[in-house]
């Protein structure tokens, strides 16, 4: 059961695959290692880590990369335009 767990929590955290992938393979791939409705919170629950540690890492990397010139130069504008465009 936990080689299945840590199977569907590493698919999980694959950025192209995410819970598309993972729920359904535990449906029909891993249905006598494990019961649907543990899959499906193992799932959801590691998505959810993924992106809390994500957006909580971002930000000292955005600012620790803000000290190279072409950093400053020609990315964070991208961000910043992107991110006047989510929160005018």
């Amino acid at each position: 059961m936990l080689k299945t767990i840590l199977l569907l929590t590493g698919v999980t955290l694959i950025p192209a695959l995410e819970l598309r992938a993972s729920i359904p393979m535990a449906f029909f791939g891993m249905s006598d290692a494990i019961s649907w409705p543990v899959a499906v919170v193992v799932c959801v629950v590691a998505n959810i880590l993924l992106g809390w540690l994500v957006f909580r890492v971002m930000g000292p990397v955005f600012t620790f990369a803000k000290k190279w010139r072409w950093f400053e130069n020609r990315i964070w504008p991208v961000l910043e335009k992107t991110r006047h465009k989510l929160h005018p």
